[in-house]
Parts: C-alpha cells; structure tokens; sequence
C-alpha cells in the first residue's frame, strides 16, 4: 500500500481506496499508475544531479594523468610538511657561528660598523666630590672606537651592545654609572651619541657587574641584525715573578749582639710582609681624566708615558715640587687602568741625610716594584710649613689606597731593605 495524490484536492489518499475521503473523487486504476509514474521520474531526477556532482568533483579535484607532475617538497623540508631535526640543528649552528670572535686591541666589522675595545677598567666608585656613584658590585668600563661606514648618521644605544658573562648571564647598560662618569668625571660616555658615517667616535661603556672577571661584548649593527660580533674582555695578563733561587746554606756565624734600635725591638715593616703578586709587562694605559687626573694632566701624562712599573706590580712612581723649599709630592699611577692615587703625605729633606738610604731628590723614599709597602721620611708633617720633626711613616697600598701601618722616629737606623 502506498499514498497518492487525489487529482483533484491533492490531498493524499491510500492507492486501495476507492474514492478521495476529502472530495469523493473516484480513484480509477489509470490515476494510481499515473501517480506511481510521477514518483519514479522524481527519483531519477535526484540520482541523475547526484551523478553530474560526483563527476563535477572528479574533474576539478583528481589531476588528469596526462598532467599530473609530481610536486616535490622545498630543501630542506619533509613530505610531512614538517622541517627535520638535523635540519634545525644545522640552522642553529649556522646562526651561532655567524658570530665573531674578537679580543681587546682587535677591529670587529659588523652590519656596517667596526668595533673595537681598545681596554677595560673595573672601579666601584664613579664620579666627583659633588655627584658620584657606588656599585654594588663593580662598574666595568670599557673604551670603545665605533667607525660608521654606512651612509646616514646612527645613535649609538643599547640595542647596539648585549654584555654577558661565559654562563650566558647578561648585564645590563649602568645609566647610574654612564652619569657618575660623564658628569662627574668629565668622561665621554657613548650611549645617545651620534655616530657620523666615515667619523670614529670613541668613549666608554660602564656595566655593573659582580665581580671582576672574563665577559663577553655581543655587538652589531642595529637591532635587526642577525650577525654579532663576540668581544673577549679579559683582564691584562701579567708576568708571574720568576720563583726565587734557593739560597746556599751559609756557615753559622756567632751570634751578634742585639742594639737598642733593632728591626726587632722596634718591629719595623719589611717589604717582604707585603708582597705583590705579578708585574705587568703590558702597555701603560693613558691617563684616566678624573679630578685628580685633570689637575695633574702635564706631570702624569709625561709620567705614563715614559715611565714602567716600579710599584707593587702595576704602579708607576712620579715625584714633583709641592711649592716650598726642599718639599716633594707624587702619585702612583696603575699602569694597567690609566688611575692616578696621590701621595698620603709631602716630604721635605732630611738633615742630616743618611747615606745608605738618601734618595736622589734628598728625602728617605723607598718602594719596590714586588712590593705594596711604601715608606716615607724626612720631615712630613711641617713639609709645608717648613717647621716639625723628621719622621718615618709606612704603608701599604691596598685597593688602591695608602693604608697607614705605623710612624716612628728619624733617629731609628734600621731600615727595611
């Protein structure tokens, strides 16, 4: 049994009826196979536009074999789509070695610029009596020549520079530092300058980091640039001092009588209580133009200039006239930082001079380049005035500091060797 439409009223009525419930139209045999025709041609209809579909999709999305090239995948990428682990690998080692490596003293040619470190510094104060700053740490100084062989002006900033240590751990530009340095001091720091295509620009870069030590300076061109160059900053070496030869055992000799005014008795500082550890055989750094160093400029230039270490390993001794008659003063100066450190006190000349330590400018001045025990005499607190007592005092620089250790009379004649 199956429905049909009434002729009439379209209304559906079951083919073993004999007329429409609704209207009462007859249902003749000849209207049952008419609606029976109706239903197939419908049919056929749909499975006709299914058919055409299927045959549309074939054509559109099923290359033809008479077209059909294989498509290969690009280098350097799978079948998957996906880039093999070797391949990321290789990439990563290609984007590390274009890093390069450099030293002090060596020219850097990255993204148009040329670096170079021409030395370092560490200090952990920066500055001036009126403005000034202390590190936590330590500031790490580094003077810089950057040449641009672009065509346009660039400002040098932090973009330009990364510091890290050989742990991968980075150090940011010291604002504070840069400031104590520039205004302070009257050095030229680099951060915001401009930098004029086919003109050098040099100053200095300060860092606070944690200690002395080795780091790395990681710089280019701009901020997009994917190569960088890898400045070593390394402390100056210094020359180790030659062990001592082992002294041949001498005959024993009769004991001596010990005078009122020995070593002993009145425990006077040998140089060998205060060793320094290396000398260094390097190039003398010029002049660090701090306040001291800028009231000084002429005599300690000429100082740096021609003069070697003599002092505790890296010093270099310079001596000049304080004003009155008879009067020294001087500074040592580090030959490895360019810094100046002024004398803890004036001399003026001794009387009578002692022959066995008279100094040729006639004060009792003794130092020794392994050494960081330094001794003064004549008379030092009138040096002056002209007026006091002849003295002896002693000390040891230490962290770049006189550090007094005792004062005795003149009259004492044992003295340290």
């Amino acid at each position: 049994m199956a429905l049909i439409s009434c002729p009439e009223c379209k209304n559906k009525v079951s083919d073993s009826a004999t007329s429409c419930p609704k209207c009462g139209t007859p249902i003749t045999p000849q209207i049952i196979a008419d609606a029976s025709k109706k239903k197939v041609n419908g049919v056929g209809i749909y499975i006709f536009v299914f058919l055409v579909f299927l045959v549309l999709c074939f054509i559109f999305f099923t290359p033809s074999s008479s077209h059909h090239t294989e498509a290969l995948p690009p280098a350097g990428i799978s079948d998957t789509g996906r880039v093999p682990v070797n391949q990321i690998e290789d990439k990563e080692e290609k984007k590390t070695d274009k890093a390069i490596q450099a030293k002090i003293g060596d020219a850097v040619s990255v993204g148009g610029f040329v670096f170079k470190v021409e030395n370092i510094m560490y200090d952990r104060f920066l500055g001036s009596t009126y403005f000034n700053k202390t590190a936590d740490g330590v500031y790490l100084i580094i003077k810089i020549v950057i040449a641009n062989n672009t065509k346009e002006s660039h400002v040098i900033d932090s973009s330009l520079f990364t510091l890290c240590n050989d742990q991968g751990i980075k150090y940011d530009y010291s604002h504070d530092g840069s400031s104590a340095l520039e205004l302070g001091m009257g050095g030229k720091t680099l951060f915001l300058k401009q930098c004029q295509p086919g003109i050098p620009t040099s100053g200095y870069l300060v860092f606070e980091v944690p200690a002395k030590g080795t780091y790395h300076l990681k710089v280019r061109g701009s901020f997009w640039d994917s190569e960088t160059g890898d400045i070593i900053l390394s402390t100056p070496e210094v020359t180790p001092q030659p062990p001592q030869q082992p002294q041949q055992p001498q005959p024993p000799q009769p004991p001596q009588q010990t005078s009122k005014t020995s070593g002993s008795r009145y425990n006077v500082p040998q140089f060998t209580d205060y060793p320094s550890d290396a000398v260094y055989s390097g190039t003398n750094h010029p002049l660090f133009l701090d306040e001291f160093g800028k009231s000084y400029r002429t005599r300690l230039r000429e100082a740096i200039k021609n003069g070697k270490p003599d002092f505790a390993g890296h010093y270099i001794v310079t001596k000049w006239g304080c004003g009155s008659s008879g009067c020294n003063t001087g500074a040592v100066i580090d030959a490895i930082t360019g810094r100046a450190y002024l004398f803890p006190v004036a001399m003026s000349s001794v009387f009578p001079l002692k022959p066995e330590l008279e100094g040729k400018e006639g004060q009792e001045h003794l130092y020794k380049l392994n050494s960081r025990l330094m001794i003064f005499a004549g008379n030092l607190e009138g040096a002056h005035d002209g007026d006091g007592e002849d003295s002896v005092e002693f000390y040891e620089f230490r962290d770049n500091k006189f550090v007094f250790i005792k004062s005795m009379p003149y009259n004492h004649k044992d003295k340290s060797r």
